[in-house]
């Protein structure tokens, strides 16, 4: 996993986003059908990250973090590659249970509903340090898909420089050899597998 100061990491374009003279990367142009010599131009393709990661409580914070790795697409994140995947971490600042776990502090993983900050990493073309992006405004539900609580709906928002999102996904528990992206170890340890598609709005 690529880590905040390292290269690698989600590469981003001239196109995507261009920095604003301080090293930092600026919003992107909204995506519009633009045309070009008065002839339709062809449809700008969404970009739809997709994020996955582990859910648990961490005792060293006394919250619930989200902790794993995104890329622009599910294709780039399946793909392994770590010039198309970056690192992201969300905690929890507030929560109400669900009685997902199985006791003490797990008892309440996944969160029914919570408010989170965090951040996503990316690496900026032609440079070999990550851009910290942080978003804000993040609120994540968990909806039980099972009577046992062994997986959820995953629904949220939240904002970032880049503009709003939605998020949407699932959140199952894990289990060794869940995320192909970790070790067995790691997967094992996790209370939940947590993947989320985020679709921005504007």
């Amino acid at each position: 996993m690529s880590k905040d100061g390292e290269s690698g990491g989600v590469p981003v374009s001239g196109d995507l986003m261009a920095t604003n003279g301080r090293g930092e990367a600026a919003a992107p142009e909204p995506l519009s059908g633009a045309t070009n010599g008065g002839e339709d131009a062809p449809a700008p393709v969404a970009i739809k990250p997709y994020l996955r990661g582990a859910l648990s409580f961490d005792p060293t914070v006394q919250t619930f973090v989200i902790k794993g790795r995104w890329g622009f697409s599910k294709a780039d994140y399946d793909s392994g590659d770590p010039l198309r995947v970056s690192p992201f971490e969300f905690k929890y600042t507030s929560s109400s249970s669900s009685g997902g776990g199985g006791g003490g502090e797990e008892s309440s993983c996944p969160p029914s509903t919570g408010e989170l900050k965090g951040h996503i990493a990316v690496r900026q073309e032609g440079k070999a340090s990550q851009l910290r992006v942080a978003e804000h405004g993040l609120h994540l539900a968990f909806t039980p898909l099972e009577a046992d609580g062994g997986r959820f709906e995953a629904k949220g928002s939240g904002y970032n420089k880049f503009g709003k999102f939605l998020l949407e996904g699932a959140a199952w528990r894990a289990a060794a050899g869940d995320n192909p992206s970790d070790s067995p170890e790691a997967a094992a340890a996790a209370g939940f597998e947590v993947e989320l598609h985020k679709s921005y709005t504007g």
